[in-house]
C-alpha cells in the first residue's frame, strides 16, 4: 500500500507538470491503515488493536465520540481518480463514508475479531483529549457526483485487514519499536 501512495504522488507531480493542473483539495476523513514501521503515534485503532492482542486490559480515553473512517486503500483510489478527472481544478472534495461509529462501537468490532470479547476495558485520564469534537462526518456526495467515488471496503473488512496486517508482520508497530506512548 505505500508503494502504491509513494507512486500516486509521483504520479500526481507528472499529471500536474504535464497537464498544467491547478490543484485541488481533498479532504480525508479519519483514514485507517496498516501503519508504517516509521509511524510516529498511535491512532486510535492501532492502539485498540495492540492491546486487545497485548495487554491484559484496555485502556481508553472517551468512547462516545464518533468519526468517519475511510479505509486508505479507498483514499488512495479516490485520489487517483482526481487526477484522472478532466475539470475539476479548485475543486474541494470531502473524501468519507457518510457513516459514523463510536469509538466503543470500533472497540467491540476489533475485539470480537480478535476473539478478547470478555476482556475489560478501563478509561484511563490521561487518554482524554481536553477537547474534543463530538462527531467528526465527511458530506462526500461531490465526490460522488464529480469523480463518481464512492468507497468499497467495509468497516469490518478495513478492520479485519489490518489486524491481519498487524499479526503478520510481528505485532509490532512503528510506533512501539521506537518506545512513543499514546499521547491522549
Amino acid at each position: 500500500m505505500y508503494c502504491k501512495i509513494g507512486i500516486l504522488i509521483i504520479y500526481g507531480k507528472y499529471v500536474q507538470v504535464n497537464r498544467s493542473l491547478k490543484e485541488n483539495i481533498l479532504l480525508a476523513s479519519s483514514i485507517f491503515q496498516r501503519q508504517r514501521s516509521n509511524e510516529s503515534l498511535p491512532y486510535f485503532i492501532p492502539e485498540m488493536i495492540r492491546q486487545c492482542l497485548k495487554e491484559p486490559v484496555i485502556h481508553v480515553g472517551n468512547l462516545e465520540t464518533s468519526r468517519d473512517f475511510t479505509y486508505v486503500e479507498d483514499t488512495v483510489n479516490a485520489m487517483i481518480t482526481a487526477l484522472e478527472t478532466q475539470n475539476i481544478e479548485g475543486e474541494i472534495i470531502n473524501l468519507g463514508t457518510r457513516k459514523t461509529r463510536k469509538m466503543k462501537e470500533i472497540l467491540d468490532i476489533i475485539k470480537k475479531e480478535i476473539d478478547v470479547e470478555e476482556k475489560d476495558v478501563v478509561v484511563d485520564k490521561s487518554r482524554l483529549r481536553p477537547k474534543d469534537v463530538e462527531t467528526l462526518i465527511a458530506d462526500n456526495s461531490k465526490a460522488r457526483k464529480i469523480l463518481g467515488w464512492t468507497p468499497t471496503t467495509t468497516f469490518e473488512d478495513g478492520i479485519r485487514r489490518t489486524i491481519n496486517w498487524y499479526s503478520d508482520n510481528g505485532k509490532i508497530w512503528g510506533y512501539e519499536k521506537h518506545g512513543w506512548l499514546w499521547r491522549y
